[in-house]
């Protein structure tokens, strides 16, 4: 069966707001943390304007933790009224419809080589499975899963040789060729996840994250290839951020940049708190850190996403006039840039109902579940559900953060592929809290894509 191209077709989605009615929150958190409260409505109206968007007094909790941000729910709904969500929580909290993005994640249903190590500069082989005939052609540096290599440059001759026709599950690799029939040859964009997403290696899902130190101030992430600045570079204002990686030097390199949300998401580990992130390859506060992607919403002033390493919370709430955290990236796709347009050839339907990322390998149930429904019946629905034989699963949280599209809001990803997404309802993943309460699953919101835990009776889309 020969996959099915679908063209992303979302555009950048700009609503001009003006703040009012901003409140103050008080209470003791928990440090760095964001308590979470239940909020009706959040989505985004034409000319809406932020309404009970709540900011904490003195911006930050003790570990770096907004409270209360004003978020896609502290704005007016399309149907013209205030939504109730965005409020204060006590201790500084987010609103359901409040600014926390998405965290967490794993790749799934990508049949990546286990263990696929590095060729040299060679690309990322992803997608699916190889189709009958789709061995790698003779000089092809291409490793079936092998990470991207130093510098995330394919080597000369990583085309997939002829034969590389994408199979049942559409494969191609990027930064080589596909053969007869074959797709995008390059992704082009930092802002997307172009590589499987690297899980926490104690959740047992594909992908596990795996770090090497380089021994020079750099740290490679080994399923990725991106390469990470070590030592947290210091706190700025955002042009700041921007302009303190572009001046980098380090290592011998002078191509580092701040990296984009899913970029950062993708080394967040959901499994540890304060920090979530594996510290003994990258030291990290248990605060908020700039992204290089700004937020959808024309707001004054403008904001950018950040992500709070206390618990790997994202907000679209970074006032561009404040001072976050910033560490430098650099790597990834030759021809990349933080241009929010998504890599050619993003999704292919390669099954009835089935869509596969065809970057990250990640196959998608393309509808929603028909309702809402607790965390537990939600693990079951994906483990019982017959589509075209294939086993499923609920996926982790940070697989959920690959399907959003930045450049647009309420609903935050591509409605050509996924039509019945829930403009303004949680999602289901199988990421648990590693905080005091356990028992508070993560969800993600595709409003704008922020994310929350602690609340019940979600909707779901399964992976495999």
């Amino acid at each position: 069966m020969r996959a099915t191209l679908i063209g992303a077709s979302a555009l950048m989605v700009a609503f001009p707001i003006s703040a009012c009615g901003s409140a103050d929150s008080e209470g003791s958190g928990e440090a760095g943390s964001s308590s979470v409260l239940d909020a009706v409505g959040g989505s985004v109206a034409a000319g809406g304007n932020t309404a009970g968007g709540a900011q904490s007094a003195g911006g930050a909790s003790a570990g770096g933790s907004l409270g209360g941000i004003a978020g896609l729910g502290g704005l007016e709904g399309i149907g013209g009224g205030v939504a109730t969500g965005g409020s204060v929580a006590t201790g500084g909290g987010i609103g359901a419809g409040g600014s926390f993005g998405s965290g967490g994640g794993s790749a799934a249903g990508g049949v990546l080589g286990s263990g696929g190590g590095d060729s040299s500069g060679g690309a990322v082989g992803l997608g699916g499975e190889l189709g009958a005939g789709g061995s790698v052609g003779t000089g092809g540096n291409v490793a079936v899963g092998g990470a991207l290599g130093s510098g995330g440059s394919s080597d000369t001759g990583g085309a997939v040789g002829s034969g590389g026709e994408a199979g049942t599950s559409g494969a191609f690799g990027s930064g080589g060729e596909t053969g007869t029939g074959g797709a995008a040859t390059t992704c082009g964009t930092y802002s997307w996840a172009c590589w499987p997403m690297p899980n926490p290696p104690s959740t047992g899902l594909p992908h596990p994250a795996s770090y090497t130190d380089n021994g020079d101030g750099t740290v490679r992430d080994d399923v990725t290839g991106l390469i990470w600045q070590q030592d947290v570079g210091g706190s700025y204002v955002w042009s700041d951020a921007i302009s303190y990686c572009e001046d980098l030097s380090l290592a011998a390199y002078d191509d580092w940049r701040l990296p984009t949300r899913i970029e950062l998401l993708s080394i967040v580990d959901h499994t540890r708190t304060s920090p979530a992130v594996d510290t003994s390859m990258l030291p990290t506060p248990s605060g908020f850190f700039w992204t290089a992607t700004p937020w959808a919403v024309s707001a004054d002033p403008p904001r950018s996403w950040i992500v709070n390493f206390y618990e790997g919370l994202t907000s679209n709430n970074g006032y561009t006039t404040g001072e976050y955290n910033a560490r430098c990236v650099r790597g990834g796709p030759a021809d990349g840039s933080t241009r929010q347009d998504p890599p050619p050839d993003l999704y292919a339907e390669v099954a009835a109902g089935e869509i596969q990322d065809r970057w990250t390998g990640l196959v998608w149930t393309q509808a929603t579940s028909p309702a809402s429904m607790s965390h537990a019946d939600a693990v079951a629905y994906c483990a019982e559900l017959n589509l075209n034989g294939n086993a499923w699963r609920l996926p982790s949280v940070n697989e959920l953060a690959t399907l959003v599209d930045q450049r647009t809001v309420s609903p935050a990803i591509d409605t050509a592929t996924f039509p019945d997404t829930a403009p303004n309802h949680y999602y289901w993943s199988q990421t648990e809290w590693a905080g005091s309460d356990p028992d508070l699953p993560w969800g993600l919101n595709y409003n704008d894509g922020y994310s929350g835990h602690g609340r019940d009776d979600l909707l779901v889309r399964c992976v495999r």
